[in-house]
């Protein structure tokens, strides 16, 4: 077992970032800004996103911008969630190939990648949704058998943060899924998260760690960002400009995190695996 290092798995990130950030950048941004489309479908594509945005904080704006969603939005919301995963296993295939493939057969890959990873990430979260109901519900009548309100909200507080720490902690040891995969030119989640879970056992909670404080300061990002652009579009009362600023300072941010979502994988992966399982067929 390898003890995990925050510093060099930030490292090992940023390098594989930057052998070529123009084009993990252009992979990534395309993969999010079609995924943005695609889940905009439902909601009366552009115009009712400019709607809502010119509704503001408005909650029957927002009411009206998910009417009539309903199953079409679920599904466009999974193919969005895939044409995502498709861009950050284009960029892992093309990472870690260094520079042996092209960026067309990395993309080829990630189309194949995108939905049984998918498949792996709905069956993991309807288990834990699952799981969390049980719990939920175990912990919800021992608080109601107290007749304590405040028993109740004491427990109720202890399930949220142990759920959270719980979803921490098995997203930490799944998290070189994608990175197993690529190396080991598979297609399928579910053995590379067994790897992964192998990979990354006696350092799940450093890693769930080293996640959330890069988190914590994307968001922060994020959150000024936001700012910025709402607090302009707001000023010129135009649901245009609002969509605009959104495109133009928003889905760059996102994309930096995305970035940041590939980059941070292949980190860990670099870190505690290292190159012991690269696959013939870079070579």
């Amino acid at each position: 077992m390898n003890k995990f290092s925050m510093g060099n798995a930030f490292n090992e990130g940023k390098a594989f970032v930057m052998k070529n950030p123009l084009l993990y950048l252009g992979l990534i941004i395309v993969a999010q800004i079609l995924s943005l489309i695609i889940m905009m479908l439902p909601m009366g594509g552009v115009g009712g996103f400019q709607a809502m945005m010119a509704g503001g904080s408005d909650p029957m704006a927002m009411q009206q911008f998910m009417a009539g969603a309903g199953v079409l939005f679920v599904i466009c919301m999974i193919i969005g969630v895939a044409v995502s995963l498709a861009g950050s296993f284009a960029v892992w295939r093309h990472g870690f190939a260094n520079g042996t493939i092209s960026a067309g057969e990395a993309l080829v890959y990630g189309l194949k990648a995108c939905l049984p990873a998918l498949l792996f990430v709905v069956v993991g979260y309807i288990i834990m949704l699952i799981a969390g109901l049980i719990v939920g519900f175990v912990f919800g009548m021992l608080g109601v058998a107290s007749g304590d309100g405040a028993v109740a909200g004491i427990m109720g507080f202890i399930v949220a943060i142990g759920a959270l720490a719980a979803m921490a902690y098995l997203l930490a040891r799944f998290s070189i899924m994608g990175p197993e995969m690529v190396t080991s030119d598979s297609l399928n989640p579910f053995a590379a998260a067994g790897r992964s879970w192998r990979a990354t056992e006696g350092n799940g909670w450093m890693i769930a760690l080293f996640f959330v404080i890069c988190y914590i300061v994307f968001f922060i990002a994020y959150f000024i960002a936001a700012l910025i652009a709402g607090g302009i579009g707001g000023a010129s009362g135009s649901g245009v400009v609002m969509t605009l600023l959104f495109i133009i300072v928003m889905i760059p941010v996102i994309a930096i995190g995305a970035l940041i979502g590939v980059g941070l994988p292949a980190g860990v992966y670099k870190d505690l695996v290292g190159d012991a399982n690269k696959a013939q067929i870079f070579d």
